[in-house]
């Protein structure tokens, strides 16, 4: 499962009937606010791992982008893509 918010992004995992995190990133400044939303998650690259994208919006919604989250080996979710992002200004 993975989950946004404002101030960063989870990815949980369930086994035996229990919810583990298994990735958390908190991120912005303390006086910038930046919002997490899951947008899709299904292999993009066909390496039979799902990556994950998300919407992300900064500066209470003035900018926003989008990120792609990568699972590693070792099984860590990490930024590997995003787009340029726009603004609604």
């Amino acid at each position: 499962a993975v989950g946004g918010r404002c101030g960063g992004w989870l990815v949980a995992s369930l086994a035996n009937a229990s919810w583990t995190v298994v990735n958390q990133v908190r991120s912005g400044k303390p006086t910038q606010r930046v919002c997490y939303r899951p947008l899709a998650v299904f292999d993009m690259n066909g390496d039979g791992t799902p990556e994950i994208v998300l919407r992300f919006i900064e500066d209470d919604g003035a900018w926003w982008g989008e990120a792609v989250l990568k699972r590693s080996a070792a099984g860590r979710w990490t930024e590997v893509a995003g787009s340029p992002g726009g603004s609604t200004a």
